[in-house]
């Protein structure tokens, strides 16, 4: 949110052409081409602070605060932190699967920006512990949120089909909220990729010696 907010408020005290929101966006988003063929690594995490417009980080940050607490009550920061960043790096992998040579051509004039992987990774592992709890779709439509991760898995498949066909045209990045969904499974499924579970954090894969709260890793809801 400060990443956001605070470019937008000091954009009007810099030179025409050389605002500060300009700036960091134009450092700060995700583009294959700048990430891999140039070497500028950090865009896999950067874009994740960065936003379009108020509607979008609204409903992202929305989502953090309603599913994001529960999951970092069960694994603790260290582990909350280190799943979202991974989702959202992941996603940007995926993003960057899509633009290779030969798959899809022109995507890379619209950069990504946003924390969607990274929350759709959150949408996951919520669903992935409580399937069956309920959620209100625009605050109306009840429905268990392993549908609704279902659906929106759905809804995102085959908006990637469309942007392969069509160039990206969407200017929605379907292909990296796949990514996010696809990333944060692999990691629950892998146990948090149980090389980096020795560490004995509240919460992580290493540590099994409260009674009370098992492993992430452990969870069979979905087996």
């Amino acid at each position: 949110m400060i990443v956001f907010l605070v470019p937008v408020a000091l954009d009007g005290f810099t030179p025409s052409g050389q605002g500060v929101k300009a700036l960091v966006r134009t450092w700060g988003w995700f583009s294959p081409d700048d990430a891999v063929r140039r070497l500028q690594v950090w865009r896999f995490v950067s874009y994740m602070f960065l936003h379009a417009n108020l509607v979008h980080i609204f409903f992202n940050m929305f989502t953090l605060c309603m599913f994001g607490r529960r999951l970092e009550q069960r694994w603790g920061a260290h582990e909350f932190y280190r799943f979202y960043f991974v989702c959202g790096v992941g996603a940007a992998v995926f993003q960057t699967l899509l633009s290779l040579p030969g798959l899809v051509g022109g995507t890379e004039a619209v950069p990504m920006v946003g924390a969607s992987g990274a929350i759709y990774g959150l949408l996951l592992a919520y669903a992935y512990y409580w399937a069956d709890d309920i959620v209100y779709v625009n605050f109306i439509l009840p429905m268990k949120i392993k549908y609704l991760v279902l659906i929106f898995g759905a809804i995102n498949f085959f908006g990637s089909v469309g942007d392969i066909a069509h160039a990206g045209a969407s200017g929605i990045a379907h292909f990296a909220h796949l990514g996010g969904l696809l990333t944060g499974w692999l990691y629950l499924k892998g146990g948090g990729w149980r090389r980096w579970g020795s560490f004995g954090r509240r919460g992580s894969p290493g540590r099994r010696s409260q009674p009370s709260r098992r492993p992430f890793f452990d969870d069979d809801t979905w087996r």
